[in-house]
């Protein structure tokens, strides 16, 4: 009788699992390692860049409203709009701030008196380093009412893009009589319905939040490194190496929203103008249409154009503008 010995290698079942679990931490430990290295020099990077303070270069004045220092470029003598009232531009959620708005706003300077106000934690204005109250939507529009008091200004017309547009209805809807006309440049009324990646990364924890945030909008991310030019550097990436600027925009990113919008944007009964663009990629069209449809305002959209509708046909939006808010002011524009 033969007898045959198999020596094939079998790995039971209990084997395979232990395996498995050791590759999976193996991994994980590597995945560890490298993130928390990637974010470690994120952060060197980012403490070695930031180091101007907020006001340095800052083309308008610094006016301290309820304790903070808020930077306002005017246009135009403030007693003399034409209309009776200065036309305010808020900006969106840009570190750039009130940059945003030229060289196009020059044109509505040449017809109005323009205030161009840098919100908390932008442009030249104070960086608040801890999610703050005077952060939410409720407090930037409270501070807003706070410059006008200390500008001399009583009545203002506004026209709001992207957050800036949200700031505007809360400030229409917490102070009353303070603004006569809105205009809404893509603004963000419906943000409670959209994913926003960068508010989901910059809650991860162990610093990698923050390191997320200075390589996607603060001095590690694209727009900023096409600024770079050897030694040279753009303004708006002058602006983000001012002192604690990702720490700000991390805070706006992760506290929680004070804010009537959008359940209240009804609300907003003064006469309302919304201009879009067509192919938005940010707050698509859809979200303009139902705006108008909820304020009673007319839409107007800008062909072919995304998120700053402003920059793809700057002649028609500044008309739109001029002529909405113009009430009675001959329109020869």
């Amino acid at each position: 009788m033969r007898v045959i010995i198999h020596t094939s290698f079998y790995l039971g079942e209990g084997q395979m699992g232990k395996w498995t679990l050791r590759l999976i931490l193996i991994l994980v430990a590597v995945g560890g390692w490298f993130a928390y290295d990637w974010t470690r020099e994120s952060l060197q990077q980012m403490a070695a860049q930031e180091i101007y303070p907020a006001d340095q270069g800052a083309p308008g004045q610094i006016v301290t409203v309820n304790g903070r220092k808020m930077h306002v470029l005017v246009k135009g003598d403030l007693t003399a709009d034409p209309t009776g009232a200065p036309l305010v531009l808020l900006h969106g959620f840009s570190i750039g701030a009130h940059q945003t708005w030229f060289p196009w706003a020059d044109t509505l300077a040449e017809k109005r008196t323009i205030i161009v106000p840098d919100m908390l934690n932008f442009g030249h204005s104070e960086r608040v380093l801890d999610p703050h109250s005077d952060l939410t939507h409720r407090g930037q529009a409270a501070l807003l009412d706070g410059l006008f008091d200390a500008l001399g200004v009583d009545q203002v017309d506004v026209v709001g893009a992207s957050y800036g547009g949200a700031v505007g209805s809360q400030l229409i809807l917490d102070h009353p009589g303070r603004v006569r006309r809105v205009v809404y440049l893509g603004a963000h009324i419906y943000y409670d319905d959209d994913f926003i990646p960068q508010q989901t990364l910059a809650s991860l924890p162990f610093g990698m939040g923050t390191a997320m945030t200075w390589n996607s909008i603060g001095g590690g991310g694209a727009a900023a490194k096409t600024c770079r030019n050897e030694s040279r550097l753009c303004d708006h990436q002058r602006l983000l190496l001012i002192k604690g600027t990702v720490a700000g925009l991390h805070a706006l990113n992760t506290l929680d929203q004070d804010s009537r919008l959008p359940d209240d944007i009804a609300q907003v009964t003064i006469p309302s103008l919304v201009i879009w663009g067509e192919d938005d990629p940010i707050v698509p069209l859809e979200e303009g249409k139902r705006l108008a449809d909820a304020l009673g305002a007319e839409i107007k959209v800008v062909p072919g154009a995304g998120h700053v509708p402003y920059e793809q046909d700057p002649v028609s939006v500044a008309q739109w503008i001029l002529d909405f808010l113009a009430d009675g002011v001959p329109k020869d524009f």
